[in-house]
């Protein structure tokens, strides 16, 4: 918060101290089927900022952890299904709290013209939860602050390849041997 009067806040961006984070992050990729390819990710970590914000030093930390769920199906040579999953842990900011939140996307991309031209449709928080909640707790404020989509973000992307250039088995190693 920058500046606060008659109940009003003035929120902006600012820099305001240093954040740190250690943990491991891992992966899993496999088949189930030949046309389902899952991965798993997920990640924990202890987080800590160190916020500057009011002239005196605040330091806030928490233990977090996400975890994110993409399946693949190959519907059709051409046609491919994506369907995610994510999940972020409640965290310290650097004057509050953030909660948990989830949230489900999904995609279809369909290739064209000898895979020259792709079309990709994607749609993400379809069931419309992924909420955000956060709060202020600092010496001259308390605030809380809820956002969230009214509807699912759709979009479209098209693509055309206009030199969908790979080199032959001959040229890739006559290019090892000139390094």
């Amino acid at each position: 918060m920058d500046s606060y009067e008659n109940n009003i806040a003035i929120q902006k961006p600012q820099n305001i101290g240093k954040d740190y984070a250690t943990g491991v992050e891992a992966n899993l990729n496999f088949k189930v089927r030949k046309i389902w390819e899952p991965t798993i990710m997920g990640s924990i970590y202890r987080y800590k900022v160190d916020s500057y914000s009011t002239g005196q030093k605040r330091t806030r930390e928490s233990d977090n952890w996400d975890l994110r769920f993409n399946n693949n199906f190959m519907l059709y040579k051409n046609l491919t299904l994506q369907a995610n999953a994510s999940y972020s842990s409640p965290t310290a900011n650097s004057q509050g709290t953030t909660e948990d939140y989830y949230s489900f996307d999904g995609a279809v991309r369909m290739e064209f013209l000898q895979r020259k031209l792709s079309a990709i449709v994607q749609v993400r928080d379809i069931f419309q939860t992924s909420i955000r909640k956060s709060t202020i707790d600092n010496d001259n404020i308390q605030a809380y602050n809820k956002s969230y989509n009214k509807a699912p973000m759709v979009s479209l992307t098209v693509t055309y390849r206009l030199n969908n250039f790979k080199p032959s088995r001959q040229s890739r190693q006559s290019m090892g041997d000139d390094m």
